[in-house]
């Protein structure tokens, strides 16, 4: 399907239920905090026992990590709310990896979350990966890579390979891997 030929569907938005500290899947979220750097969300955290707390400086990666975040939830929304009777054991997986990532509101528990893979940890599981068109599947494990490079060897303060080059040349990689796997 070429973009011009693409239509848009009417949506309906949700409003969001916050039971217990919890979100609900399918609830619309007023607040960006579930996709909101990890640094940011540690530094925030920490605020919150210092004397005299800084505000996080944000940086260029943090709107990226973002970005990484929305897409993880995208899809593990989509394959939770799948309508396909033989994916029932996917979307369980895909419920719980999306309540455990984006369904909290506690901010220490966002922050948490978000640590080591975050929700790419979503692609250690067969059952995701199988779900996962190969171009989707190769443009989360380039990424995955990428952050974890970025975790390992530091984010903002030192030189981060998450910049909007490498993501922006993932991003056109797999999209072109789309267009021609149709």
């Amino acid at each position: 399907m070429r973009p011009s030929d693409h239509k848009t569907e009417l949506t309906t938005v949700t409003h969001t239920r916050f039971d217990q500290g919890v979100v609900e899947l399918g609830a619309a979220m007023k607040e960006t905090l579930q996709f909101m750097a990890q640094e940011l969300l540690t530094d925030m955290t920490n605020a919150r026992f210092e004397r005299d707390p800084k505000a996080p400086t944000p940086a260029p990666d943090h709107d990226i990590e973002s970005f990484l975040w929305m897409l993880c939830c995208t899809l593990l929304k989509r394959l939770a709310e799948t309508q396909d009777h033989n994916m029932t054991e996917t979307q369980a997986a895909a419920k719980d990896l999306y309540s455990r990532f984006f369904g909290q509101v506690e901010l220490s528990t966002l922050s948490l979350a978000s640590t080591g893979e975050g929700p790419f940890a979503m692609l250690d599981l067969i059952i995701i990966q199988q779900a996962l068109s190969v171009p989707i599947f190769e443009l989360l494990s380039r990424l995955r890579v990428t952050w974890t490079r970025t975790q390992i060897f530091g984010g903002s303060n030192n030189s981060s390979e998450l910049i909007h080059p490498v993501v922006f040349a993932a991003l056109d990689d797999d999209i072109a891997a789309l267009e021609t796997s149709t």
